[in-house]
């Protein structure tokens, strides 16, 4: 197998964004879907949350949320605007090794940064890291708009005139990027990490090409 070129996630794959991000942005989104009406404590939307996030992990756990209570479209919504479209005040910072890491592939490799979410709040996250200059292109998939990272990968291979055996896809969500990158058929490494490590292909057919649980070990897989 010969690599050309590596697509990465953002979230959980190059930062720990679990640990730096979630519980706070969950927090603040509980409490706008208070505000927009729901009638449940911060406590309760936890609780309901952790339970459908186990349960049906891939959900839109703001609508299950608001379900669950018996609200409105609209609460949910605002739990889904205050969750991911939030300005970014905390220190941010990639896993150990991560630059490096970087560095090195990029003299090798055209590296690629594809990241979902509200474009902004990603920017802000690519922006406080520093890591724009690694990456050959970075696309921002814009999930309010429906938009998907499958699309983004097509539209790379067609710009740069990849085939998808020469791309590794790498991230930590085998239910979105890497089950794009595999439908495409890209080889895939799923970093198995972060609030979504539990959420495992359903037969072997569906399994990761590699499966490292740090992303720094990806540097062994292109050089095989």
């Amino acid at each position: 197998m010969k690599i050309r070129a590596i697509i990465f996630d953002l979230d959980d794959t190059l930062m720990n964004t679990s640990e730096l991000l979630v519980e706070k942005a969950y927090e603040e989104a509980a409490d706008a879907m208070i505000a927009a009406g729901l009638s449940a404590t911060a406590e309760d939307c936890h609780n309901v949350r952790k339970e459908i996030f186990r349960q049906h992990p891939s959900e839109n756990v703001f609508s299950a949320i608001a379900a669950h209570f018996g609200a409105s479209e609209e609460v949910a919504k605002a739990g889904y605007r205050a969750f991911y479209a939030r300005d970014i005040k905390e220190n941010l910072e990639t896993f150990a090794g991560v630059n490096a890491m970087l560095d090195r592939l990029c003299s090798s490799h055209d590296l690629f940064l594809v990241s979902a979410g509200i474009p902004n709040t990603q920017q802000q996250k690519v922006d406080a890291l520093g890591i724009a200059p690694f990456f050959k292109e970075i696309v921002l998939v814009d999930r309010s708009r429906e938009q998907e990272k499958r699309d983004a990968f097509l539209q790379l291979m067609q710009k740069y005139q990849l085939q998808a055996s020469e791309v590794l896809c790498v991230g930590n969500r085998f239910d979105d990027e890497i089950m794009a990158g595999k439908s495409l058929g890209m080889p895939t490494c799923w970093v198995q990490h972060g609030e979504y490590e539990h959420v495992k292909p359903e037969s072997p057919e569906d399994a990761p090409d590699y499966t490292v649980s740090r992303v720094v070990e990806i540097v062994e897989v292109c050089q095989l």
